[in-house]
């Protein structure tokens, strides 16, 4: 078993700093204490130094009172009171620590970066029989068995194969937040913060072996000074499973908000993007980019080659996806005569039937056909489907998406060819589209040229695997 199994498994947990009061450390200490009453296995101890209960609970002064062993230190505390706390956690022999406190190195302080600098010291003399994540994070949140260190509200979304890895707190929740509207499903999210010990190489070693992830979304800020490990890592992790990377502080301004934010060294950016074009690493440019990415590489076989099939509604839309395509390595697929001969059974008149295939208002009616046609034709590695239809349209007739949905995803899995639809359409038609193609794993995106950027990264990570066979 991997010593960082702890952070996400645990059998005990010691809350210091828990609290009622509704401010930081409220959601922890409810959800986990109330996980306690549902789960006969699982152990919630709350510590206050001045409460004796916690939402009705016996709370403790210290966690050397409590009379059972625990696994893992989930410390909320005031950092001035962070280094007595981690001490009296080291003596009862945890075998790890969330430290969410915030106000370390990241603020400048030469008294606080001292305390950093003390508890890494404590870290060292452990060898290893202790590990810790943060200080100034969340921790993690598995959704594989509905662990949490945050304030993740479960039920809202269903587990899935995409794992994010972060250094910032809050940004770990609100990629949470964000989910379901981007139609992503998680299978774990980690902080890191300061990383004064855990850090993006041994969650990488440990998510590679992790069943559930299919795929690491990965926000980095700069890599610990002095280790070597990175590069090893990544091209460890890039021959198994796709790596998507959002690497800030390209700019020095960026690169100082960096520091004061975390406090990492951000590093040349040209090193950097050097590093991951020569690793296989996916570089996406905002968060956006590493959602859809993400949620592509999670749910579609990669191409056997680079050439597209494309459905349009709007041929204006459809000359944008071929310039991206141009500036991205993919191409048009020319399609088969006997596809084009299937398609002109039934098509209109006003429809043109080359690729892309423009079907215009006669969408509803030849969309099937036309799909079918093209993911069976032998010359499309791949297909992209641009919905556009017009909100009161849409609202008179209704829609058969959900169908259209469930078959488009059993071509694609019969044909093994990725897919991916645009929706450009108002936000709530979106977001219902985005609904139904994350129920059959076929991902929904609103903008065209990101939608072609994502077949792009499919065929780009197939070129990565072939170079290394």
């Amino acid at each position: 078993m991997n010593e960082l199994d702890v952070f996400f498994n645990p059998r005990s947990v010691a809350i210091i700093g828990a609290t009622e009061i509704p401010k930081f450390g409220y959601y922890q200490s409810k959800y986990l204490l109330e996980r306690a009453d549902r789960e006969p296995d699982f152990k919630a101890y709350p510590i206050n130094f001045k409460k004796s209960t916690i939402f009705g609970k016996k709370s403790y002064k210290s966690i050397l009172d409590v009379p059972e062993p625990v696994d893992l230190a989930l410390v909320l505390v005031n950092t001035r009171q962070v280094l007595k706390v981690f001490e009296e956690s080291i003596q009862k022999g945890v075998k790890a620590v969330v430290l969410e406190s915030s106000g370390f190195a990241e603020t400048g302080d030469p008294e606080l970066i001292h305390v950093q600098e003390k508890l890494k010291e404590l870290i060292r003399e452990k060898k290893g029989s202790l590990r810790v994540i943060g200080p100034n994070c969340v921790g993690i949140t598995n959704f594989d068995n509905q662990f949490t260190t945050t304030d993740t509200i479960f039920g809202r979304l269903k587990v899935g194969g995409i794992s994010i890895i972060s250094q910032s707190g809050v940004l770990g929740n609100i990629i949470i937040d964000l989910a379901r509207s981007q139609g992503l499903r998680f299978n774990k999210v980690i902080s890191m913060g300061n990383k004064i010990d855990v850090n993006e190489n041994d969650l990488m070693d440990y998510l590679l072996e992790d069943e559930g992830t299919k795929v690491v979304a990965l926000y980095l800020e700069g890599v610990t000074r002095g280790d070597r490990r990175f590069i090893e890592t990544v091209k460890r992790f890039t021959a198994r499973k796709p790596l998507v990377i959002v690497k800030n502080g390209r700019t020095e301004v960026g690169a100082r908000a960096a520091y004061s934010h975390t406090a990492s060294i951000a590093g040349n950016d040209a090193i950097y993007n050097g590093v991951f074009k020569q690793t296989g690493v996916i570089r996406a440019r905002n968060f956006y980019e590493l959602f859809a990415y993400s949620k592509v590489l999670a749910s579609q076989p990669l191409p056997k080659g680079n050439r597209v099939g494309l459905i349009t509604a709007s041929g204006s839309l459809g000359i944008l996806a071929c310039d991206e395509m141009a500036t991205n390595g993919l191409e048009l697929a020319e399609l088969a005569p006997e596809t084009i001969a299937r398609m002109k059974e039934k098509a209109p008149h006003f429809v043109s039937l080359k690729n892309p295939v423009d079907l215009g208002p006669a969408q509803m009616e030849m969309y099937m056909t036309c799909q079918k046609a093209l993911f069976e034709d032998p010359n499309v590695d791949m297909f992209l489907q641009i919905f556009c239809i017009p909100e009161e349209v849409f609202k008179i007739l209704g829609s058969d998406f959900e169908n259209r949905i469930k078959k488009m995803h059993r071509l694609s899995i019969q044909n093994k060819k990725p897919c991916v639809v645009v929706a450009f359409s108002p936000p709530w038609m979106v977001q219902k589209f985005t609904d139904e193609g994350l129920e059959h794993d076929v991902p929904v995106l609103s903008e065209v040229q990101l939608a072609v950027r994502c077949l792009a990264v499919l065929f780009q990570y197939k070129k990565y695997l072939e170079s290394q066979e």
